[in-house]
């Protein structure tokens, strides 16, 4: 079994690793909440981002990359400069496992890419829409996100960005 790097225990019992996961699956409490958790924990101010999405229970060997991160129903992703993330529940998408219990996500819902400091997000004519600041945006055509703008797929899954400071 690989080592966790940054090893929790949530108040409900759940062994998690913050440098995976910032919230407990099982009872929803955010595990960056000290009084959330059973014993002494780590003292460091800010989570990490790992550099790309993760299989439940993997530690990744890769160190963050600079870029754009993201907290999604509790799992954290990067959109690395100059490359683009497909988010969706299609099981060859690297997202899939974010994504698998949100039935409101299309299997190929949207694109995320950050080129020259710059996000951008394109809804790929997904079932249930992209909004951006609660307005739907259309199908097929990018639009640019910045910071303070609030990014949700479907009816209620949030998308956190952590823009770099």
């Amino acid at each position: 079994m690989a080592e966790l790097t940054d090893p929790v225990t949530c108040k409900c019992g759940s062994d998690w690793d913050r440098a995976l996961y910032s919230q407990c699956a099982h009872c929803t409490r955010n595990l960056w909440d000290d009084a959330n958790l059973i014993g002494p924990q780590s003292d460091r101010p800010n989570p990490p981002v790992p550099a790309r999405a993760a299989a439940p229970g993997t530690v990744l060997d890769v160190p963050p990359h600079p870029g754009i991160g993201l907290l999604v129903c509790g799992r954290r992703l990067t959109v690395e400069p100059g490359r683009t993330l497909q988010l969706g529940r299609d099981d060859d998408l690297e997202t899939e496992s974010v994504f698998r219990t949100a039935m409101n996500v299309s299997r190929h819902h949207a694109l995320l890419r950050y080129e020259g400091g710059r996000l951008y997000i394109t809804d790929t004519n997904s079932s249930n829409g992209t909004f951006v600041n609660d307005h739907r945006l259309p199908a097929d055509t990018e639009y640019e996100l910045r910071p303070g703008q609030t990014l949700r797929l479907g009816s209620n899954v949030h998308v956190e960005i952590r823009w770099p400071s």
